[in-house]
């Protein structure tokens, strides 16, 4: 009987154990916003059950580990708690890709997304002092999963941006910001600019990049007789322009709306043309800073119009202003303060794309699933998280 005690005292996990992993698996398979491939899920559900389980571990050192028998219902409780929210995560991935028109997921993804996370909860579990090792495992893990996923979240960020066509745009060269803006800006009057029907102020993300999309809304807009200015302030992907200088986008969209409205009223040789603003993500945070500015300053301003701007990081409310949200878009919805509250977008946001079902909020679960949905926000097809068309330029896509 001794020797069975033994065994069974190191096989079974002790119930704070066994509750502590269910719980951590349970906050790594919460819904998301969007599509998430297994090999991620699985590393969020596997880090997750893992910090459950060190932590009810700690727990059982001061409660204890129960009998035999509250030991091994636990245990069996606790593995039907996890199949059953296994089977609810597959379910919503398959909403999501129905809603979204990517492939769908079956058996197979269930299976990679449940395998690891028991193995390691196993491990742990057995042998307490493995715990650090198990985790400093599965951080590596993820620290190599998302790495490459990061390198590629912005294409873009190449040594020369490539540019739609027809849009006249001031790379990151040697000399001041006003500068560049002031040559950009002789361009557009040279090119016959001031008497287009109207002129867009493209702020571009933090690589430099400008939608193509976009700037193809903006030409449908205004029947094609308009200028497209822009000017780049940094070469960097935007989340890492967003933390190191978020203030750039706005200082490079007001010197060129400063150069281009000084310009403007210099001639009267043509009607002035519509002042559009546009920008998208960090962009969006820069052309929002250049409307204050002109509102603050006496220049007349058509519209702004804001694509996937960062939550949190705008006005809630302003005159002449269009901010654009894709339902699914989790750019727009992350913010610290996703913590403690839901998200708040602006009071004149429109929500556009693809319907998806959207989970309820729970404090820093959803913070947490709405950091990790960050990752694949570029991998869904247009109208889905943080991908938008031709709506941007203010007419409605195709179909």
């Amino acid at each position: 009987m001794m020797k069975v005690g033994r065994t069974s005292a190191l096989t079974i996990p002790p119930v704070a154990a066994s509750a502590g992993a269910l719980a951590g698996a349970a906050v790594g398979l919460y819904p998301g916003m969007l599509p998430r491939g297994a090999i991620l899920a699985s590393v969020v559900v596997t880090v997750c059950a893992a910090a459950g389980t060190i932590a009810g571990l700690a727990v059982s050192r001061v409660a204890g580990p129960g009998s035999d028998r509250a030991r091994l219902r636990a245990l069996s409780w606790c593995g039907g708690g996890f199949a059953a929210c296994v089977i609810a995560a597959t379910w919503w991935q398959h909403l999501l890709r129905v809603q979204i028109g990517v492939p769908d997921v079956g058996g197979g993804w269930a299976l990679a997304v449940a395998a690891l996370p028991v193995a390691v909860c196993a491990l742990v579990s057995m042998t307490p002092r493995v715990a650090a090792w198990a985790t400093v495992l599965v951080g590596t893990v993820v620290v190599g999963y998302v790495s490459p996923a990061d390198a590629a979240a912005e294409p873009a960020v190449v040594a020369t941006v490539s540019v739609p066509d027809r849009v006249d745009y001031g790379s990151l060269t040697p000399g001041s910001l006003t500068r560049r803006a002031d040559a950009v800006v002789g361009r557009w009057v040279d090119g016959g600019g001031l008497c287009r029907r109207a002129v867009v102020v493209a702020v571009p993300t933090g690589s430099g990049w400008v939608d193509a999309a976009a700037i193809e809304g903006m030409r449908s807009r205004f029947d094609d007789d308009v200028s497209i200015i822009s000017l780049q302030y940094s070469a960097v992907s935007s989340w890492k322009a967003f933390v190191t200088d978020r203030d750039a986008a706005g200082r490079s969209a007001i010197t060129l709306v400063a150069q281009l409205d000084a310009a403007m009223r210099k001639t009267a040789s043509c009607a002035r043309p519509a002042l559009v603003l546009y920008g998208q993500s960090l962009g969006a945070i820069g052309a929002d800073a250049a409307r204050a500015w002109a509102a603050a300053h006496g220049v007349e301003v058509t519209d702004t119009v804001e694509a996937g701007v960062p939550g949190d990081s705008v006005p809630r409310s302003a005159a002449r202003r269009t901010i654009l949200v894709n339902a699914s878009d989790p750019v727009a919805q992350w913010s610290p303060s996703l913590l403690w509250r839901p998200a708040r977008l602006p009071d004149d946001a429109r929500i556009i794309g693809r319907a998806t079902p959207h989970p309820p909020w729970l404090p820093v679960v959803s913070f947490l699933q709405t950091s990790i949905d960050l990752l694949g926000a570029l991998d869904v097809p247009t109208g889905s998280g943080h991908r938008y068309g031709t709506e941007q330029g203010g007419v409605e896509p195709a179909g």
